[in-house]
């Protein structure tokens, strides 16, 4: 069975980037080169070792709403966390749609047009089935891929699944 795969946020994009590494560890090929990352953070792509750049679908980085990650010690935009590290604790935004699912869904749906570009490199006749790899407990995953799920329900014609993964109970309140 080959599959597309769709990792959404930064949850999805982790184990998207899994599931990558996976088949080249074992030799299984299960989606020829089929994937797509998207995110609303550019920082959730530095974990991204193994899916290939133009596979990686920043969107809503023009939107007013959308925060880029700054330092309020330096206030650089380009001084992003780095790899592993999240936005810090105090009271700074995190970056992309700041948890908020609404925002997400708002921003996926202002930039249809993008992601119909980035699902033209997914070639969905050589695929049995499509998989959407999505954290629901943040803005990305839950708003963009319920977007993102409507959107590929009305351009395949195959089975499409969803792997939605819940917040860890160590993580904060907002996204529990």
């Amino acid at each position: 069975m080959k599959l597309s795969l769709f990792g959404v946020g930064d949850a999805g994009t982790r184990l998207l980037n899994e599931f990558v590494q996976g088949e080249a560890d074992t030799g299984r090929n299960f989606t020829n080169g089929n994937v797509l990352a998207f995110n609303t953070a550019a920082e959730a792509f530095g974990e991204a070792t193994v899916i290939p750049e133009e596979r990686q679908i920043l969107i809503g980085d023009t939107h007013p709403e959308v925060n880029q990650y700054v330092d309020p010690e330096n206030d650089d935009p380009e001084s992003a966390p780095g790899e592993g590290e999240a936005a810090p604790s105090d009271g700074s935004t995190a970056p992309g749609v700041d948890g908020d699912p609404d925002l997400g869904a708002t921003v996926a749906g202002d930039e249809l047009p993008e992601i119909r570009r980035a699902l033209d490199l997914v070639d969905d006749t050589e695929v049995d089935a499509a998989m959407l790899v999505v954290g629901l407990g943040g803005g990305t995953g839950a708003g963009v891929g319920s977007v993102l799920l409507e959107e590929l329900e009305s351009i395949y014609e195959c089975p499409i699944y969803v792997l939605g993964v819940l917040p860890a109970s160590t993580e904060s309140d907002q996204r529990r």
